[in-house]
């Protein structure tokens, strides 16, 4: 139980710093050094909101590997994971790159209402419940269906926030960003079939 509920605490840490699609509040300001797409035009409030979603989610994703802290996989499973987390890492520190000449970033709040905040959160926890919860088999397949969702998830965000951004750089970067999670997108879905089918 110690195990679990330090699991627990190291996933829901970086939500809870990035100020993002589980908190009513927007992203931290990224560093200011070391930027590597340096952007001038200023994005409407939409754009902001979805930069704040998906730095949110890369955060989340980033730590998707904690879960063999207290949980065993096959190595392929591990190896699937570990690939997420690196994808979900390379995104946030572009993320984080992003500035423009005043300083600030497209960020802003993530605009959800309090109600779609409360239930997402809620979504997480049960989420969390099931993969811990269940046993070799069951902890498989509840992982991968949750990678699966999150994977669709983001790279439909990267898309859709790529198409309404209308600074070039940003856009090819997201759409570039949106193509590796399609590919780990396809590679987990295979995984999740020989899962549920062995």
């Amino acid at each position: 139980m110690a195990a679990a509920a330090t699991l627990i605490y190291l996933w829901n840490t970086p939500l809870a710093l990035a100020e993002g699609v589980f908190s009513s509040k927007g992203v931290p300001l990224p560093r200011a050094e070391g930027s590597r797409h340096h952007v001038k035009d200023t994005d409407p409030t939409e754009v902001k909101n979805g930069y704040a979603l998906l730095y949110t989610l890369a955060s989340d994703e980033a730590q998707v590997n904690l879960v063999f802290v207290i949980k065993s996989g096959s190595k392929t499973l591990q190896d699937t994971m570990r690939k997420i987390a690196q994808e979900a890492q390379e995104l946030k520190a572009d993320l984080e790159s992003l500035r423009q000449d005043d300083g600030s970033t497209p960020f802003g709040p993530n605009g959800l209402p309090p109600i779609e905040i409360a239930t997402r959160a809620i979504i997480r926890s049960e989420k969390q419940k099931r993969i811990l919860a269940g046993g070799p088999g069951v902890f498989e397949r509840e992982l991968l269906l949750s990678q699966c969702e999150a994977l669709t998830y983001g790279m439909s965000l990267l898309q859709t926030v790529a198409e309404k951004d209308s600074n070039s750089t940003r856009r090819d970067l997201l759409k570039r960003h949106a193509e590796k999670w399609r590919v780990l997108r396809r590679e987990t879905s295979r995984l999740l079939q020989t899962a549920e089918h062995p």
